[in-house]
This record gives C-alpha cells, sequence and structure tokens, in this order.
C-alpha cells in the first residue's frame, strides 16, 4: 500500500536517488488514468478501506494501456489495523502523493462533517451514530466535492440508515401481511397435502403406483389451486391487499433511488420493486411457519427425542441457510430476513427437559438477521475515520 503512493522507498537529499513517481503517478502520467474511479489504486484502498478486497489478477497485456484487471469472488482478509492503515493512507496519503496543486486522486476520500441544516443538500449524507436528524446538536457527514470513493461508501450507509430509520412502521406491514396470509396458507397445506396422499399412493415396495400423477401433484403451483378454489382465493385476496400496501411503503423510500434506480423499477424489468415485494412474501410466508412449526415439533418431543429432533431440523435448515446467504445481497431480501428475526424473538416454547427454545435461536441459523446493522455500523465507523483525517488536512471540511 505505501508501494503504491510513495515516490521513494528512501527518501534522500539527493533527487537523483529518487524516483520521483510512485504508481499512482504512473497511472495518470503513463497510464492516462484521468478518472479516480478507474484508477486501480483508488479502487484498492477503497477495498481495503471498507474491507471488501478480493483476489484479482491481470489477464495477458499487450501494452501499457491493454491491462484487463480481473477479479475474482475469493475475499482477502483485511485485518482492523491493515484497514485502519488504509484509511490514514487513502486521505493522508493520497494527499501527500499528489502531484499538482489540485489533484482529483487526492480528493477521492474526503469526508466533510457538518450540522443537518449546513449540508450541502446536492449530495447525499449520514447521520452520526447514536444521533437523530431531528435534533439541532446533531452531525452528519458528506462526501466532499469529486470525493467518487466516499461517495460510495455514503451511499452505502445512506441506504441502509434509510432501511433502519423505517423498519419499525414497515415491519408492521409485514406483521400484517403475515397474519392476514395465514388463512390461506393453512388452506392451501390442506388442500396440497391432501391430492399428494390421494396421487402419490404407493406400491408394497414404496413407490407411487403412478409416477407421473404423483410428481404432477407435488408440482402443482398455488395459482392453480386459488383457480380451482374460491375459498382459498378469497384468503389470498386479503394478504394482496397489505402487500400493495407495503409496496407503496417501499416506493416512497426509494425517492432517492438508494433501494433500486427508478429506471429498474419498470413493468419490464425483472428485479422491479413490485417483484421483490413478492419475493418478501414469500420468504415470510415459506420461513417464518417453517420456524414456528419446528417449535411446536420439539416441543412436542419426549426428552429422549429431543436431541434426534433438533438435528433433523438443522437438516432442514442448511438449504434454507444456503438460499438465504445467496439473497442477503439483495436489500429487501436482507430485510426480510432482518423481520423474520425480530418477529421470532417473541417466539419461545419450553421443551419437554425444561429447557426453553426461542425462535431467534432457529432464524439466527437460518439467516443474519443483523446484517444491515452491522454493515450500516461497520461502514459509519469507516466514514467517521476518513473525517477525522480529512479535519487534520483540509479544515474547512469540518462545517458547523
Amino acid at each position: 500500500m505505501q508501494f503504491l503512493l510513495q515516490s521513494s522507498s528512501a527518501p534522500t537529499t539527493d533527487d537523483s536517488q529518487q524516483s520521483m513517481i510512485s504508481y499512482l503517478d504512473f497511472e495518470q502520467w503513463i497510464l492516462g488514468v484521468t478518472d479516480p474511479a478507474d484508477s486501480l489504486t483508488v479502487r484498492t484502498l477503497k477495498d481495503l478501506v471498507t474491507g471488501d478486497l478480493k483476489v484479482g489478477f491481470f489477464a495477458p497485456s499487450r501494452g501499457l494501456n491493454d491491462n484487463q484487471f480481473i477479479e475474482s469472488n475469493t475475499a482477502v482478509e483485511v485485518n482492523r489495523n491493515l484497514g485502519e492503515q488504509a484509511a490514514i493512507a487513502s486521505v493522508i496519503g493520497l494527499y501527500e502523493s499528489k502531484w499538482k496543486g489540485f489533484d482529483l486522486f487526492a480528493e477521492a476520500f474526503k469526508v466533510g462533517r457538518s450540522s443537518v441544516s449546513q449540508a450541502p443538500t446536492d449530495r447525499l449524507n449520514v447521520v452520526k451514530l447514536g444521533q437523530s436528524r431531528k435534533a439541532l446538536d446533531s452531525r452528519v457527514y458528506y462526501p466532499t466535492q469529486n470525493a467518487v470513493a466516499s461517495s460510495a461508501i455514503i451511499r452505502t450507509s445512506a441506504k441502509t440508515e434509510l432501511l433502519l430509520s423505517h423498519s419499525e412502521p414497515v415491519f408492521s406491514t409485514m406483521k400484517l401481511m403475515f397474519e392476514a396470509d395465514q388463512p390461506g396458507n393453512k388452506l392451501l397445506k390442506q388442500l396440497s397435502d391432501k391430492l399428494i396422499e390421494e396421487s402419490c399412493v404407493a406400491d408394497e415396495a414404496g413407490a407411487p403406483l403412478d409416477m407421473e400423477k404423483c410428481m404432477a401433484a407435488i408440482q402443482k403451483p398455488e395459482s392453480a389451486y386459488i383457480k380451482e378454489n374460491p375459498e382459498l382465493a378469497k384468503a389470498r385476496n386479503q394478504g394482496e391487499k397489505i402487500m400493495f400496501r407495503l409496496l407503496k411503503q417501499i416506493r416512497e423510500m426509494n425517492s432517492t433511488e438508494l433501494i433500486l434506480p427508478k429506471a429498474a423499477d419498470t413493468s419490464e424489468s425483472p428485479v422491479n420493486l413490485a417483484k421483490q415485494v413478492e419475493l418478501m412474501r414469500s420468504l415470510i410466508n415459506d420461513q417464518l411457519p417453517f420456524i414456528i412449526d419446528s417449535l411446536q415439533m420439539l416441543a412436542s418431543l419426549p426428552a429422549d427425542k429431543i436431541e434426534a429432533g433438533i438435528t433433523s431440523v438443522v437438516e432442514q435448515i442448511d438449504p434454507i441457510a444456503k438460499q438465504n446467504k445467496q439473497l442477503e445481497v439483495l436489500p429487501l431480501a436482507s430485510y426480510t430476513q432482518m423481520f423474520i428475526t425480530s418477529y421470532a424473538k417473541g417466539l419461545q416454547v419450553e421443551l419437554q427437559n425444561k429447557e426453553k427454545l426461542s425462535g431467534e435461536a432457529v432464524a439466527g441459523a437460518m439467516m443474519s438477521g443483523t446484517k444491515i446493522k452491522d454493515d450500516h455500523e461497520k461502514n459509519m465507523e469507516i466514514i467517521e475515520k476518513l473525517g477525522f483525517y480529512t479535519g487534520l488536512i483540509d479544515e474547512d471540511t469540518v462545517g458547523n
């Protein structure tokens, strides 16, 4: 990291013994990089600061300006000390290595600080941890002009701040949606179980007599049941109404496009907010009943069967946990996992061996219900560091 920023590893009094050029300068002078967002040095520093560094390598090169960099999905462990040094280097190091009076690269990580009312209105800002935007003495952090790296970090924190600050009303709507869906879920399960039982009659060896009919019953979609059963359609309609209320809340939250760009929220888009809210509903209806059923099943077991029951639940959890891990990169999916974990905290049973088991313990094995909160706290710590170091070299960025 120091090699990338320093012009000489051993400063001397003789200019002829120094290179007078760092790799950052080399990128600008020789490779012709003009945008800090395209700089491998700046990107590497950003990934070090945020702890998101990945293994990468250069493809075979045909010349100085033909150096394709390929990033893998393999993470590089960044310990706390290295992250701290990267934060210092990203502000102090870049400032010291700038090669002209105004250098876009030296501005990349700067963070300003001010009161809420004095913050620039043309860019995002995030409130200091533990403070409220409504208080007069609260402080917010914002990227300074041309700070492409800190702007990206602050945008990520603004998104998590948005989700956390709206969790109470949104989770209330999610709870109403789940409860409205329960009669329909129970009726659908009854209809599905009955059809599978009738279609999958087994022979003496345990194989279905009519495999094709059995598989058709197992794979029958919910839409087909709804079309055939007016009672189920009516029950599902109650949850639909609340789902549209939830969609309206999410769209209002997305006014600053932190959750999803408006260009992607079209009827043709495969990731529009309507489809994401449907995914939220599906996750809630699949996973909360699983937690409830698991608790009830374990509570009904005699003491000597509890260990085997827990083993069975863990085996069922494994594929669910893998799916949740893949989905948590979607902000609204991670938000749903946060809701499920919160709801599960209120679930608890007493086992036959007199021990108590909470729904939170089961949910914790299925998903990371604190990812949004953890990510926000981590990024806010980084932003505060960048703001502190920026103030050391540029006092004007620390406002009132």
